[in-house]
């Protein structure tokens, strides 16, 4: 079991942290391990009450009466790879109540993926004028901090979508979609990937709009769509040299999810067979992979 031993003394007591909230539309509610119905289209706002007893922690600490301490509130994204400061409080000691704040955490959607992770932490915003030499003196030094996380796998979507018109773009204005990938299998999956959606194709614009809640029409073209990008992404992992199954990719990377997206559809099958199968007969493995992801409905 391992063991860290601080530099300076920290408090044992004198913080209370509530659990963080999601806000919904109806109000709020504890924020959950997973969320499987998100989708990057959607942002997130969270919430946490933080009450601290700032004499006590102080006393604890040998911190000087004129002393600061700060509450800040960091998330970070495996899916993005992105770290941020959500929100920071100062808080001084004035007299002997104890102090009650709020932390606010707005996150958009297109910065998140695979695991959210939001740290809270109390920290030393200046020292004051403190003698104790077992004090915490560096500003910035974490007093107390605790993390909470929560998996986010939208069904909607599985990765960032934007709109365009492509009149706009280099693509035909009659074309669907365009899947934009990156070839760094190590680089983050959510920064590497962008599919874009053609907004003068109605059918298909109001399609992924419903996604959440798709009518008959809807499924249809969300499958053609699925099953399409599917391909995409597969033969462009097929076509990079060091993507294989011996390779060791970064957690939520883009090498990690076209590889887990290649063993869910041909399970049990090597890399090296499937490029095989690839170079001797695309059609034939395009045709594999419609029935791979059950396109239509269709049995996988």
């Amino acid at each position: 079991m391992t063991r860290i031993v601080w530099p300076y003394v920290r408090p044992r007591t004198g913080i209370e942290a509530g659990a963080w909230q999601l806000h919904v539309a109806d109000g709020t509610e504890p924020l959950p391990g997973e969320l499987p119905h998100w989708d990057y289209n959607t942002d997130l706002h969270l919430s946490r009450l933080v009450t601290l007893d700032v004499t006590a922690i102080s006393t604890q600490c040998g911190l000087a009466d004129d002393a600061r301490l700060g509450v800040a509130a960091v998330w970070r994204s495996t899916g993005s790879g992105l770290r941020a400061l959500a929100d920071r409080e100062i808080v001084t000691r004035d007299g002997s109540e104890p102090v009650r704040l709020e932390l606010h955490a707005t996150l958009k959607g297109t910065d998140l993926g695979g695991v959210l992770a939001i740290s809270t932490q109390l920290i030393l915003d200046w020292h004051g004028s403190t003698v104790d030499p077992t004090a915490p003196h560096r500003t910035g030094s974490v007093l107390w901090s605790d993390e909470s996380s929560v998996r986010l796998q939208g069904d909607a979507a599985r990765f960032p979508m934007d709109l365009v018109d492509f009149r706009d773009e280099v693509f035909s204005e009659r074309s669907g979609w365009h899947l934009k990938l990156g070839r760094d299998m190590d680089a983050a999956a959510m920064g590497s990937i962008l599919l874009l959606i053609n907004s003068r194709n109605k059918v298909l614009a109001e399609a992924v709009a419903r996604a959440d809640n798709p009518r008959p029409v809807d499924r249809a073209v969300l499958s053609a769509l699925y099953a399409d990008v599917t391909r995409a992404m597969i033969e462009h992992a097929l076509a990079q040299p060091e993507f294989d199954d011996g390779t060791e990719f970064p957690e939520e990377s883009l090498g990690e999810i076209l590889r887990s997206l290649c063993r869910r559809v041909f399970p049990g099958e090597p890399i090296s067979e499937l490029r095989l199968r690839h170079a001797n007969s695309r059609n034939l493995m395009a045709t594999d992979i419609q029935g791979g992801v059950g396109i239509f409905g269709g049995s996988a």
